[in-house]
């Protein structure tokens, strides 16, 4: 099999996280930030040498860091922990739904939803659409999406940033699909809270994700879920203090390891060598498949890391995956969980119901990319 589905989750896992990961299940035991024999103490060492990678990765402190079970786990808690009633949230058309359907529910409780006018492929749409949005009336917050998982758009987030701070607007930024190939620093973009996965382009295994809050930012974040934190046990409320303010309950130490592995693989590596390798391929594809008839690619022009999107131009986009699967390639069909940046791409399309994408990892060849415009070119034939 072929495995061009690095979008949903990253595959094959580097050495280091698999090996980590094991050693976590087989060794670490005991409840971090509990008790105090030597066992306890080695994991809470861990995980707080798993707060010192992440933190050293985008940009923050240690103690900013807080983990959760995967980034929607992790959005939720940020969106319904910050926005209040009558309050003015933005967000682009590039949203995933664990960024909208938040929203959508927050709408109900009198949150104030808008757009931003987005385009495919020009930033200076976003950019005007904002500063008129910020000139017009008061924004509150802002959610951007730093890399789209339909296009693989990068939006242009120092731009905003720097608005958001003239108009003391709130940024928080979902780094999930950009994470890992590009260089995210919440010190240079001005990121106020930055929220990602674990399990794609930082290399750890599924259920994983964190929240990390920029260096001196005072933010107050109502924790959704309440519990045990293993300090302060006589309140009735969670601690001020995070990182145990929003971590309640057992930490997943196992995955926590993971994301620990793949950072220290991130950094030794080099992201910009990641997110260069995957250009390559991507560009490997792009040519290929653009020449093909019965073949529609959407994204040739997205200066992008590592997805392809696409259409066999007779063939739904469910279909087309069947017949890629037959060939042994994985990839994913539909509308991504993304279906407001859908409706621009499939705007005036008949019968459009989504697209092929191909996304390219770390650990793609050049081969594998060339087997795969072989199967397209195939299957476009016989159609």
């Amino acid at each position: 099999m072929i495995y061009m589905d690095n979008s949903v989750t990253s595959f094959p896992k580097p050495c280091e996280v698999v090996k980590e990961t094991k050693k976590a299940i087989s060794r670490y035991f005991a409840n971090p930030g509990r008790s105090t024999f030597k066992g306890a103490v080695k994991v809470s060492e861990a995980i707080y040498e798993a707060r010192e990678n992440l933190a050293l990765l985008v940009g923050t402190l240690p103690e900013n860091i807080i983990f959760t079970y995967n980034a929607t786990y992790a959005l939720n808690m940020v969106l319904q922990g910050i926005i209040k009633e009558k309050m003015t949230v933005m967000t682009d058309r590039f949203a995933h739904n664990s960024v909208l359907r938040p929203l959508y529910a927050l709408q109900k409780k009198k949150v104030n939803v808008k757009f931003l006018d987005t385009h495919p492929l020009y930033d200076s749409v976003m950019i005007s659409s904002f500063e008129k949005a910020v000139e017009k009336g008061k924004v509150d917050v802002l959610v951007l999406t730093h890399t789209s998982n339909v296009t693989g758009k990068h939006t242009p987030i120092k731009r905003l940033s720097a608005i958001c701070k003239k108009h003391g607007v709130l940024l928080v930024v979902d780094a999930s699909q950009g994470l890992g190939s590009c260089d995210i620093d919440m010190r240079k973009l001005g990121i106020d809270i930055l929220i990602s996965s674990g399990h794609k382009g930082l290399y750890g295994i599924m259920g994983t994700g964190f929240i990390a809050v920029g260096e001196g930012r005072k933010i107050e974040i109502e924790p959704l879920i309440t519990g045990g934190s293993g300090i302060f046990s006589h309140l009735k409320t969670m601690p001020d203090a995070l990182p145990e303010r929003l971590e309640a309950g057992t930490l997943g130490v196992p995955g926590i390891i993971s994301m620990k592995a793949g950072a220290e693989f991130l950094m030794r590596v080099g992201v910009e060598d990641i997110g260069h390798k995957e250009r390559l391929l991507r560009t490997r594809l792009i040519d290929g498949l653009s020449g093909i008839s019965g073949v529609s690619v959407y994204n040739a022009d997205v200066n992008t890391n590592s997805i392809v999107l696409f259409n066999f131009d007779r063939l739904s986009s469910a279909i087309g995956a069947e017949r890629m699967e037959k060939e042994g390639i994985a990839l994913r069909a539909g509308f991504h969980c993304a279906p407001l940046i859908h409706s621009v791409i499939g705007k005036g399309k008949r019968d459009y119901d989504g697209a092929l994408r191909l996304s390219v990892g770390f650990f793609n060849t050049g081969r594998e990319c060339e087997r795969v415009i072989r199967a397209v070119s195939r299957i476009a034939k016989e159609v």
